[in-house]
Protein backbone atom coordinates (compact mmCIF):
# COMPACT_ATOMS: atom_id res chain seq x y z
CA UNK A 1 0.00 0.00 0.00
CA UNK A 2 1.39 3.37 -0.98
CA UNK A 3 2.10 5.92 1.73
CA UNK A 4 0.06 9.16 1.72
CA UNK A 5 3.06 11.03 0.26
CA UNK A 6 4.36 8.38 -2.15
CA UNK A 7 4.21 11.00 -4.91
CA UNK A 8 7.15 12.88 -3.38
CA UNK A 9 10.26 12.55 -5.57
CA UNK A 10 13.60 11.36 -4.26
CA UNK A 11 15.43 13.95 -2.16
CA UNK A 12 18.30 15.91 -3.63
CA UNK A 13 21.64 14.93 -2.16
CA UNK A 14 25.23 15.73 -3.01
CA UNK A 15 26.23 12.08 -3.37
CA UNK A 16 26.65 12.29 -7.14
CA UNK A 17 27.66 15.95 -7.35
CA UNK A 18 31.35 16.57 -8.17
CA UNK A 19 33.69 17.62 -5.41
CA UNK A 20 35.30 21.06 -5.40
CA UNK A 21 39.08 20.66 -5.84
CA UNK A 22 41.40 21.21 -2.89
CA UNK A 23 43.20 24.57 -2.80
CA UNK A 24 46.23 26.19 -1.20
CA UNK A 25 45.36 27.32 2.35
CA UNK A 26 47.30 30.55 1.78
CA UNK A 27 45.16 31.41 -1.25
CA UNK A 28 42.06 30.74 0.82
CA UNK A 29 43.33 32.92 3.65
CA UNK A 30 44.13 35.82 1.31
CA UNK A 31 40.72 35.62 -0.36
CA UNK A 32 39.03 35.49 3.05
CA UNK A 33 40.82 38.68 4.04
CA UNK A 34 39.82 40.63 0.91
CA UNK A 35 37.64 43.47 2.17
CA UNK A 36 34.79 45.18 0.31
CA UNK A 37 34.18 46.96 -1.91
CA UNK A 38 35.10 44.07 -4.18
CA UNK A 39 35.90 44.41 -7.86
CA UNK A 40 35.44 41.88 -10.65
CA UNK A 41 39.05 40.75 -10.11
CA UNK A 42 39.46 41.10 -6.32
CA UNK A 43 39.56 37.39 -5.60
CA UNK A 44 41.68 36.54 -8.61
CA UNK A 45 44.26 39.14 -7.61
CA UNK A 46 44.41 37.71 -4.09
CA UNK A 47 45.29 34.23 -5.36
CA UNK A 48 48.65 32.91 -6.45
CA UNK A 49 49.29 32.45 -10.21
CA UNK A 50 47.50 29.42 -11.62
CA UNK A 51 45.16 29.01 -8.64
CA UNK A 52 41.65 27.67 -9.20
CA UNK A 53 39.89 30.87 -8.18
CA UNK A 54 36.41 29.36 -8.38
CA UNK A 55 37.40 26.57 -5.99
CA UNK A 56 38.97 29.04 -3.58
CA UNK A 57 35.83 31.19 -3.57
CA UNK A 58 33.60 28.14 -3.04
CA UNK A 59 35.69 27.14 -0.04
CA UNK A 60 35.55 30.69 1.28
CA UNK A 61 31.73 30.36 1.20
CA UNK A 62 32.09 27.20 3.29
CA UNK A 63 33.85 29.25 5.96
CA UNK A 64 31.13 31.91 5.63
CA UNK A 65 28.56 29.25 6.53
CA UNK A 66 30.45 28.25 9.66
CA UNK A 67 30.84 31.89 10.71
CA UNK A 68 27.12 32.49 10.16
CA UNK A 69 26.34 29.58 12.50
CA UNK A 70 28.87 31.00 15.02
CA UNK A 71 30.76 27.73 15.18
CA UNK A 72 34.34 29.03 14.99
CA UNK A 73 34.58 30.91 18.29
CA UNK A 74 37.65 29.09 19.73
CA UNK A 75 39.54 29.69 16.48
CA UNK A 76 38.68 33.39 16.16
CA UNK A 77 40.90 36.05 17.73
CA UNK A 78 40.45 39.79 17.20
CA UNK A 79 38.10 38.98 14.29
CA UNK A 80 40.86 36.93 12.64
CA UNK A 81 40.60 33.20 11.98
CA UNK A 82 43.35 30.81 13.01
CA UNK A 83 45.37 29.24 10.20
CA UNK A 84 43.94 25.85 11.20
CA UNK A 85 40.55 26.90 9.84
CA UNK A 86 42.04 27.57 6.41
CA UNK A 87 44.05 24.35 6.45
CA UNK A 88 40.94 22.25 7.08
CA UNK A 89 38.73 24.26 4.71
CA UNK A 90 41.31 23.95 1.91
CA UNK A 91 40.83 20.17 1.62
CA UNK A 92 37.60 19.28 3.44
CA UNK A 93 35.07 17.43 1.20
CA UNK A 94 32.92 20.08 -0.46
CA UNK A 95 30.52 19.43 -3.31
CA UNK A 96 29.63 21.87 -6.03
CA UNK A 97 26.64 23.94 -5.01
CA UNK A 98 23.21 22.88 -6.26
CA UNK A 99 20.53 25.53 -6.31
CA UNK A 100 17.20 24.13 -5.14
CA UNK A 101 14.45 26.73 -5.07
CA UNK A 102 11.86 24.33 -3.60
CA UNK A 103 13.09 21.87 -1.00
CA UNK A 104 11.35 18.82 0.42
CA UNK A 105 12.07 16.29 3.20
CA UNK A 106 15.50 14.72 2.84
CA UNK A 107 16.99 17.49 0.68
CA UNK A 108 20.47 18.42 1.84
CA UNK A 109 20.83 22.00 3.02
CA UNK A 110 24.56 22.44 2.51
CA UNK A 111 27.17 21.16 0.01
CA UNK A 112 29.27 19.94 2.97
CA UNK A 113 28.70 18.65 6.49
CA UNK A 114 29.29 21.52 8.96
CA UNK A 115 29.29 19.15 11.94
CA UNK A 116 31.90 16.86 10.39
CA UNK A 117 33.99 19.93 9.55
CA UNK A 118 33.95 20.99 13.19
CA UNK A 119 34.90 17.51 14.34
CA UNK A 120 37.86 17.54 11.95
CA UNK A 121 38.93 20.97 13.24
CA UNK A 122 38.73 19.80 16.86
CA UNK A 123 40.78 16.70 16.06
CA UNK A 124 43.47 18.60 14.18
CA UNK A 125 43.90 21.39 16.74
CA UNK A 126 43.23 19.52 19.97
CA UNK A 127 40.94 22.36 21.09
CA UNK A 128 37.85 21.07 22.87
CA UNK A 129 34.66 22.63 21.62
CA UNK A 130 30.96 21.83 21.95
CA UNK A 131 28.48 23.27 19.47
CA UNK A 132 24.81 22.95 18.73
CA UNK A 133 24.60 20.50 15.81
CA UNK A 134 23.59 22.16 12.57
CA UNK A 135 20.66 20.57 10.68
CA UNK A 136 21.91 19.15 7.41
CA UNK A 137 18.62 18.10 5.80
CA UNK A 138 15.03 19.28 5.53
CA UNK A 139 13.11 17.43 8.24
CA UNK A 140 10.38 14.88 7.61
CA UNK A 141 7.53 17.38 7.76
CA UNK A 142 9.37 20.35 6.32
CA UNK A 143 9.24 22.41 3.16
CA UNK A 144 11.44 25.35 2.17
CA UNK A 145 11.34 27.66 -0.81
CA UNK A 146 13.12 30.82 -1.84
CA UNK A 147 11.30 33.52 -3.79
CA UNK A 148 12.70 36.63 -5.42
CA UNK A 149 10.81 39.85 -5.87
CA UNK A 150 12.06 42.33 -8.44
CA UNK A 151 10.70 45.80 -7.66
CA UNK A 152 9.34 47.79 -10.57
CA UNK A 153 10.70 51.32 -10.73
CA UNK A 154 7.96 53.83 -10.09
CA UNK A 155 5.27 51.17 -9.66
CA UNK A 156 3.01 51.54 -6.65
CA UNK A 157 2.62 48.58 -4.34
CA UNK A 158 -0.27 46.36 -5.39
CA UNK A 159 -1.02 43.47 -2.98
CA UNK A 160 -3.19 41.63 -5.52
CA UNK A 161 -0.56 41.84 -8.26
CA UNK A 162 2.21 40.82 -5.85
CA UNK A 163 0.19 37.84 -4.64
CA UNK A 164 -0.40 36.69 -8.22
CA UNK A 165 3.30 36.98 -9.06
CA UNK A 166 4.24 35.02 -5.94
CA UNK A 167 1.65 32.38 -6.80
CA UNK A 168 2.99 31.93 -10.31
CA UNK A 169 6.56 31.63 -9.03
CA UNK A 170 5.71 29.12 -6.32
CA UNK A 171 3.55 26.95 -8.58
CA UNK A 172 6.30 26.92 -11.20
CA UNK A 173 8.84 25.75 -8.60
CA UNK A 174 6.62 22.91 -7.46
CA UNK A 175 5.41 21.91 -10.92
CA UNK A 176 8.89 21.70 -12.45
CA UNK A 177 10.04 19.41 -9.65
CA UNK A 178 7.00 17.19 -9.17
CA UNK A 179 5.76 16.84 -12.75
CA UNK A 180 9.01 15.20 -13.82
CA UNK A 181 9.59 17.69 -16.62
CA UNK A 182 12.97 17.31 -18.30
CA UNK A 183 15.07 19.65 -20.45
CA UNK A 184 13.40 22.86 -19.32
CA UNK A 185 16.06 24.93 -21.06
CA UNK A 186 15.99 22.87 -24.27
CA UNK A 187 12.24 23.16 -24.90
CA UNK A 188 11.04 26.23 -22.97
CA UNK A 189 8.06 26.81 -25.28
CA UNK A 190 6.68 23.30 -24.75
CA UNK A 191 7.30 23.48 -21.00
CA UNK A 192 5.58 26.86 -20.85
CA UNK A 193 2.49 25.48 -22.57
CA UNK A 194 2.40 22.45 -20.28
CA UNK A 195 2.65 24.68 -17.21
CA UNK A 196 -0.13 26.91 -18.55
CA UNK A 197 -2.32 23.83 -19.03
CA UNK A 198 -1.59 22.80 -15.44
CA UNK A 199 -2.68 26.21 -14.17
CA UNK A 200 -5.88 26.19 -16.22
CA UNK A 201 -6.74 22.70 -14.99
CA UNK A 202 -6.17 23.76 -11.38
CA UNK A 203 -7.64 27.24 -11.12
CA UNK A 204 -9.08 26.44 -7.71
CA UNK A 205 -5.55 25.88 -6.42
CA UNK A 206 -4.34 29.09 -8.08
CA UNK A 207 -7.07 31.09 -6.35
CA UNK A 208 -6.36 29.53 -2.96
CA UNK A 209 -2.63 30.25 -3.21
CA UNK A 210 -3.28 33.86 -4.26
CA UNK A 211 -5.56 34.27 -1.26
CA UNK A 212 -2.97 32.69 1.04
CA UNK A 213 -0.29 35.14 -0.10
CA UNK A 214 -2.69 38.06 0.36
CA UNK A 215 -3.35 36.99 3.95
CA UNK A 216 0.22 37.54 5.03
CA UNK A 217 3.72 36.11 5.48
CA UNK A 218 4.31 32.42 5.96
CA UNK A 219 1.55 31.39 3.57
CA UNK A 220 0.61 29.05 2.02
CA UNK A 221 0.67 26.37 4.69
CA UNK A 222 2.07 22.86 4.48
CA UNK A 223 -1.26 21.20 3.73
CA UNK A 224 -1.82 23.40 0.69
CA UNK A 225 1.77 22.83 -0.46
CA UNK A 226 1.26 19.07 -0.24
CA UNK A 227 -1.92 19.33 -2.29
CA UNK A 228 -0.11 21.31 -4.99
CA UNK A 229 2.70 18.74 -5.05
CA UNK A 230 0.26 15.86 -5.43
CA UNK A 231 -1.64 17.53 -8.24
CA UNK A 232 1.58 18.39 -10.05
CA UNK A 233 2.70 14.78 -9.81
CA UNK A 234 -0.53 13.49 -11.44
CA UNK A 235 -0.15 15.30 -14.72
CA UNK A 236 -1.93 18.34 -16.14
CA UNK A 237 -5.42 17.03 -16.92
CA UNK A 238 -6.49 15.16 -13.80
Amino acid sequence: MNSPESYIPAPRTYKDVPLVPAVDPEDLKRVWNVKPPWTAHSHEEACSPGANVGAVVSRRHMIDTLVTFKMLGPWTHDEQLDDAVFRVAATFPLHEQQFADYMIPGDELHPFDPNAFMQRLVEETGIAHAWDPVPTKIDEDGRMYVMFTIPQDGAASDPVRDARHSTRELLWMIWTRFAGVKDLGTHPDICGKMFADFLVANMDIVERVVQAFREGPGAPGKELLREIEERASRGIWE
